[in-house]
């Protein structure tokens, strides 16, 4: 392995850490949170609600379990300005370092189109293409690709899909949420990951395992949460 797929593969590690997006199966992460996680005998006939656009100030917090260690860390909509006539939102993972990612909506794609890890100047990268996320509305058996290029130029395939409408019962709630599986290359690695989101909350839960580093994150805390 070469100095620059050693580095990338350090970047990876983290951003899948805080950022929470990875997993290898839901008997799993349901097995590891010991959440109580029901299939949906009859998925949802609607799509699940739309997420964009979103207001300014708008904040997640999450925590992750990785061996014996615990910390949270927050996702923040911290701006929303025009580029090309274009809603660009910025949205923050705010731990040890800020990691920045810029995205937009465009038709029923979510794109992230930059990414900015921390003040390292040759930690930042504009995807080209820009990197499908999610489409949205999510619906059962949606699926899509991207390829394309990622920190440090290297090479990334990512296919994803919606697989299922689960129940899954939290300690911030409980929420019926799209299960998507993503199969990810990256030069030589090999990645899965499962992540759930919720009808208008967003990212609830996702487990991460990349090589022998693995974690689960769960969310904590929102900033729309409905008060008792």
């Amino acid at each position: 392995m070469n100095l620059s797929e050693t580095r990338y593969k350090q970047f990876s590690i983290t951003r899948f850490l805080l950022v929470g997006l990875q997993s290898l199966s839901l008997a799993c992460a349901a097995s590891a949170l010991g959440a109580n996680v029901l299939e949906a005998k009859e998925p949802p006939k609607k799509a699940v609600a739309t997420y964009f656009p979103m207001k300014k100030g708008t904040w997640w917090k999450y925590r992750i379990t990785r061996g014996d260690s615990v910390y949270d860390f927050t996702l923040r909509v911290v701006d929303v300005q025009k580029e090309n006539n274009e809603d660009v939102y910025e949205i923050d993972t705010i731990a040890q370092q800020t990691i920045k990612d810029w995205y937009v909506r465009r038709g029923d794609q979510i794109l992230r189109l930059r990414q900015h890890f921390g003040d390292n100047p040759s930690a930042r990268v504009v995807f080209e293409p820009p990197y499908l996320l999610m489409v949205d509305p999510l619906k059962l058996a949606s699926n899509w690709q991207w390829q394309g290029k990622g920190m440090l130029g290297v090479k990334v395939v990512d296919n994803s899909q919606v697989e299922a409408f689960e129940d899954l019962d939290l300690e911030v709630g409980k929420f019926n949420a799209a299960r998507i599986v993503s199969n990810v290359k990256q030069d030589k690695s090999r990645l899965q990951k499962v992540y759930w989101y919720a009808a208008g909350v967003g990212l609830v839960k996702s487990k991460v395992t990349n090589g022998d580093v693995s974690s689960i994150t769960e969310l904590i805390d929102y900033s729309f949460k409905p008060r008792k």
